[in-house]
C-alpha cells in the first residue's frame, strides 16, 4: 500500500514537471523572434504588390494583423511611408494573445510602380520579452493615359496631330471641328479617322479649309475611351477611361482686292485709272505751254491765217465788231472786246481743258500795235508767218476757212466799196 502511494506520487511530479517543461516550449521567446506577430497587406483589396490602377486614384490599403504569442500586446502601430500621415489607422492600440485586427489608410498613386516596405509593431504584456514586430512589401502599379492634340489652321489647310500614351489602345476615337468637313478629312494611316488608336501611336490628319473672305475661329476636341484594367477600391475592374483633348485656333482669309482696269498709253507702260489722263485732255510734258489757240472742240472750224487781203486791210477792231473769228496770235487792238474763252493774262484756271495743269496761270500774250496794210504782205513778215497753217491742219480746214472768210468779210466790204463809189459819182447839188 505505502509503495502503491509512493509510485503515484513520484508519477504525479513527473507528470508536474513535464507539463511546466511543455509551457515553457510552448512560449515563445523574445515575442519578436518567432511568429508572435504576423502581417498581410492589400491595396484595394487585392494582396498583389503591383496591383494596377490609375495616377491620381485614391487607393485604399488594409492591414490585417495577428497575434500568434500567449502574451497580449500594446502600443500597435503600423507605419506605411505611402499612406497619407505616414502611419495606418488601427481601432484599438493593443492585440490580446491570439487575437486579430485589421488596420488601414489611404494611399494616393503616383504615376509610375512603387513598392515599399510596411512594418507593424507592439509591446508584450509579459516582462522580459523583447519587442514584437514584422515587415511586408506593399506597392502600386499607376499608369498614366495621355490623349493630346495639336491644331495648326490656315486659308487652305486644317491639320491636325493627336499622340496617345497608355497601358492599353485609344478606342472609339472621334474629331470635331466646327470648320471640319468630316467627309474631307484625310489621315496619313488609312483615308480617314481611324477607330482604333494603338499605346505610343501618333496621327496627322488633315482637311481643306473654308476659304471665304472672314475671321474662322473654332474649338477641335479629340476623345476616346481606354480599357487601362485599373480596379475600384473594393477590387473590380473599373469601366473604360474616357480621354478628350481640345486645341482652339483661328485664321482670317483676306477680301480680294478691287479689280482696278488697266490703262494702255500710246507708249506701251500700263497705267492705273488714277495715273489714267482725263477724256479730251491730252497729256502734256512738263514745262511746255499750252497751245495759244486752246483744244479744238470736236465740229468747230480752226482759222488757219487770217481772213485775205480784205481783211487784212480792215483794223482788228472792224473785223471784231464784224463777228469775224480773229486766228489765234493775231493782235488785238486796244479797246477791242475780247472774244469769249480768250486766254487773259494773270488768269487761274479752275479746271484743266485742253491739257492745261488745274491751278496755273495762264501766259500772258503781249499786245502788239497793228499795222493795216493794204495789200499781201510780203513773204517773210510775222504776219505772213502767223498766217500759216498750224501743223496737223488739214487741206479741208483751210479751204472751208477760206470760203467763209470770203462770204462773211469779202461780200460787206465790197458793199461798202460799191456804196462810197457811188457817192462819190454823183454830181453836186444834185437830187437823189
Amino acid at each position: 500500500m505505502n509503495a502503491w502511494r509512493r509510485l503515484s506520487g513520484i508519477v504525479r511530479a513527473v507528470a508536474l514537471v513535464g507539463m511546466g517543461v511543455g509551457l515553457l516550449g510552448a512560449a515563445p521567446l523574445g515575442g519578436g523572434d518567432g511568429d508572435a506577430l504576423r502581417m498581410a497587406v492589400s491595396t484595394n483589396s487585392v494582396p498583389v504588390e503591383g496591383v494596377r490602377v490609375r495616377t491620381g486614384q485614391e487607393l485604399i490599403r488594409t492591414y490585417r494583423l495577428r497575434n500568434f504569442a500567449e502574451y497580449g500586446l500594446r502600443g500597435v502601430e503600423v507605419v506605411d511611408e505611402q499612406a497619407v500621415g505616414g502611419v495606418a489607422r488601427c481601432p484599438r492600440a493593443s492585440l490580446p494573445p491570439l487575437g486579430t485586427m485589421v488596420c488601414r489608410a489611404v494611399v494616393r498613386a503616383v504615376a509610375g510602380r512603387h513598392v515599399g516596405r510596411v512594418k507593424a509593431s507592439g509591446v508584450p504584456t509579459w516582462q522580459g520579452y523583447r519587442s514584437a514586430s514584422v515587415t511586408v512589401p506593399a506597392g502600386y502599379d499607376a499608369r498614366t493615359s495621355v490623349l493630346t492634340l495639336e491644331r495648326a489652321a490656315s486659308q487652305k489647310r486644317l491639320s491636325y496631330r493627336l499622340v496617345y500614351s497608355g497601358p492599353a489602345a485609344l478606342e472609339n476615337l472621334r474629331l470635331r471641328d466646327p470648320l471640319l468637313d468630316a467627309a474631307a478629312l484625310r489621315c496619313a494611316s488609312s483615308g480617314g479617322l481611324p477607330a482604333v488608336l494603338p499605346a505610343g501611336a501618333e496621327l496627322e490628319c488633315w482637311a481643306p479649309a473654308p476659304d471665304r473672305p472672314g475671321r474662322y475661329e473654332s474649338v477641335a476636341r479629340a476623345s476616346g475611351t481606354t480599357a487601362d484594367g485599373a480596379v475600384s477600391p473594393e477590387g473590380s475592374p473599373l469601366p473604360p477611361l474616357a480621354l478628350a483633348a481640345e486645341a482652339a485656333g483661328g485664321y482670317t482669309v483676306p477680301a480680294p482686292p478691287e479689280n482696278v482696269r488697266p490703262v494702255r498709253p500710246a507708249g506701251g507702260r500700263h497705267r492705273s485709272a488714277r495715273e489714267a489722263v482725263p477724256r479730251g485732255a491730252p497729256a502734256r510734258r512738263p514745262g511746255t505751254n499750252p497751245p495759244a489757240g486752246g483744244p479744238r472742240r470736236p465740229g468747230a472750224l480752226s482759222a488757219p491765217g487770217p481772213a485775205g487781203p480784205l481783211a487784212a486791210a480792215l483794223s482788228p477792231g472792224i473785223v471784231a465788231r464784224l463777228g469775224v473769228p480773229v486766228p489765234p496770235g493775231a493782235p488785238m487792238a486796244p479797246g477791242a472786246p475780247v472774244a469769249p474763252g480768250a486766254p487773259v493774262a494773270g488768269d487761274v484756271a479752275g479746271s484743266a481743258p485742253a491739257g492745261r495743269t488745274p491751278g496755273r496761270a495762264v501766259p500772258a500774250v503781249p499786245a502788239v500795235p497793228a499795222v493795216p496794210t493794204a495789200g499781201a504782205l510780203p513773204p517773210g513778215s510775222g504776219a505772213t508767218e502767223r498766217r500759216l497753217p498750224p501743223r496737223g491742219a488739214s487741206l479741208g480746214e483751210g479751204m472751208d476757212w477760206a470760203f467763209i472768210s470770203l462770204l462773211v468779210v469779202a461780200f460787206p466790204a465790197l458793199l461798202v466799196a460799191v456804196t462810197s463809189v457811188s457817192r462819190t459819182s454823183k454830181p453836186r447839188g444834185g437830187k437823189d
